[in-house]
């Protein structure tokens, strides 16, 4: 599932623990996982099925035994029976014996891991988005024909490299870590912004549209078909979210349930806190390190995608929908980008939520924004060259935002900031 996936496995690897991330799909992946499912299920199951066999068929005739990592997730969407169906895929394809299933819960990934290893990978993990970003944002730019994508791959291999060699250890000693550069990290993300820096033609003009959606279908470029491209031939610069904002965003929920006292087992109020202090830290120093030189404006938090959100999807609405709709409007209320791009299997359920709701979006706002239902089949592209071509419109007559409309959502933004601190300082009082 993109970049995040690679670097995991790094941080699985810092363990001793042998460990592989699963390539990037294609048409042959989807062809095997077609084979073994019924049509009704959603594209990131057709696919992690499709890997999952044909990656373990390359052993079929060898005594190697597997692990197969697949978070599970809770609520009426699909992927909560992707688990419960490979499992069934394994047993009728004879590798029941020789191939675990690993499902951690979406509550807590990192729940039978030590501290330290969640440091760790969360490092790895922040660090690749924010390569990931750099790319999109500087290729479409780039002074130099193909140099963005050279030192990207470059710079990934160090931060994988980086994080493959760092050693298990008490939370102290990562800690100590961290402040001391990160593993090495911090001054690879500040050197590579810089190098990106010389590369980039900030003179160049081109709309921004913000990539949103369900986590599998935005991260793993097969599955969108390639969307970040297409829209760089069509004259568009990409901002995919987060690979990390998903990790962010249950921390905050973990947050919000222990400061009005609906905390789960294992959830201490002061745990959950400062996991997410040094989280938000980790975060803080990367960006800065990256926005600086490449002249990056701030980035857009979980809780002010959901502030934004909130008119149109309750926070108390838990999963994707809330992040689809909240980090684009976010983002285009405050000038950082032009439009949106909503990217989810076909049929998903938090995306058809998120769909309905921008149409009110666009009412209200004026953002422009396209839904891409993916089912594995190459899109139109005239879908793309008439959003294309709206974006381009609205770009050169500078309507990048209401002006009143961004400062009453800005009024709306800071009186549910009050009414949170409020919150959070009854429940220290109480605690």
């Amino acid at each position: 599932m993109g970049a995040g996936a690679e670097v995991l496995c790094a941080a699985l690897e810092s363990e001793g623990v042998r460990a592989e991330a699963l390539p990037m799909p294609t048409r042959d992946t989807l062809t095997l996982g077609r084979r073994h499912t019924s049509g009704k299920e959603c594209l990131p199951m057709t696919l992690t099925a499709g890997s999952m066999l044909e990656r373990i068929e390359k052993d079929r005739f060898t005594d190697e035994r597997f692990a197969f990592f697949m978070p599970k997730g809770d609520g009426p969407c699909r992927f909560g029976a992707y688990y419960t169906l490979h499992k069934i895929l394994l047993e009728k394809t004879g590798w029941k014996d020789r191939v675990r299933l690993l499902a951690p819960a979406d509550q807590d990934y990192f729940s039978e891991v030590t501290p330290s290893f969640q440091i760790r990978a969360w490092v790895g993990m922040v660090a690749g988005d924010l390569l990931l970003d750099a790319l999109h944002d500087v290729r479409p730019v780039e002074r130099r024909p193909g140099a963005t994508q050279a030192l990207y791959v470059s710079a990934f291999e160090e931060l994988k490299n980086l994080i493959r060699k760092t050693k298990p250890g008490p939370v102290g000693a990562a800690l100590i870590d961290v402040a001391n550069g990160m593993f090495g990290v911090r001054e690879l993300i500040a050197r590579t912004a810089r190098e990106l820096g010389t590369i980039k033609d900030f003179d160049k003009d081109i709309p921004t549209v913000s990539i949103s959606g369900e986590i599998y279908a935005r991260c793993d470029a097969f599955a969108s078909d390639f969307i970040v491209e297409k829209l760089e031939a069509r004259g568009i610069r990409s901002h995919v979210a987060y690979f990390s904002d998903w990790i962010e965003y249950l921390s905050w929920l973990a947050k919000e349930r222990t400061a009005s006292g609906r905390a789960q087992p294992g959830e201490g109020f002061v745990d959950v806190h400062i996991t997410d202090l040094v989280q938000e830290g980790i975060e803080a120093a990367l960006y800065g390190e990256m926005a600086g030189p490449l002249r990056w404006g701030p980035r857009t938090t979980v809780p002010e995608a959901v502030e934004a959100a909130i008119p149109y999807i309750s926070g108390e609405l838990q999963g994707e929908a809330v992040l689809t709709v909240g980090g684009p409007l976010h983002e285009y209320l405050t000038g950082m980008v032009d439009g949106a791009v909503i990217v989810g299997p076909h049929e998903c359920l938090p995306n058809k939520i998120a769909e309905a709701q921008f149409c009110q979006v666009a009412e209200d706002h004026g953002l422009p924004s396209l839904t891409l239902p993916l089912n594995g089949d190459p899109m139109d592209p005239e879908i793309l060259d008439r959003f294309a071509f709206e974006i381009h419109e609205r770009h050169a007559r500078g309507k990048r935002v209401n002006a009143k409309s961004a400062e009453i959502n800005g009024i709306q933004l800071a009186a549910r900031r009050v009414r949170k601190a409020v919150r959070v300082l009854q429940a220290l009082a109480g605690a």
